[in-house]
């Protein structure tokens, strides 16, 4: 995808689940590496902690050039994550959904 948005930086919020640490180190790697991620993020990490969230609002404008939040959210899943994805969107931000 970051290779398709020239100039981007591409943060994907991931459901850890009942992965073991290494299978998440290895989808975090993959994510990082192939996937040319700037950030991978665990959803169950920012859910239900305001301080978290902040964190990582806060992470998310120092990867912008203009210390903004994104304005464009892709979300695969629907559901609570969906939730996640649009609260880091700044304003004016659109969300997609293709699937759930």
């Amino acid at each position: 995808l970051s290779r398709c948005l020239h100039n981007s930086n591409v943060v994907s919020i991931v459901r850890r689940g009942g992965k073991t640490t290494d299978q998440w180190n290895e989808l975090v790697n993959h994510l990082m590496d192939d996937g040319k991620c700037a950030k991978v993020v665990a959803e169950e990490d920012l859910f239900g902690s305001r301080s978290a969230m902040n964190d990582f609002k806060s992470e998310l404008r120092g990867l912008s050039a203009t210390n903004r939040l994104p304005k464009l959210g892709l979300n695969a899943v629907g559901g609570p994550s969906a939730s996640l994805v649009l609260s880091c969107l700044g304003q004016g931000g659109t969300m997609v959904t293709y699937g759930g």
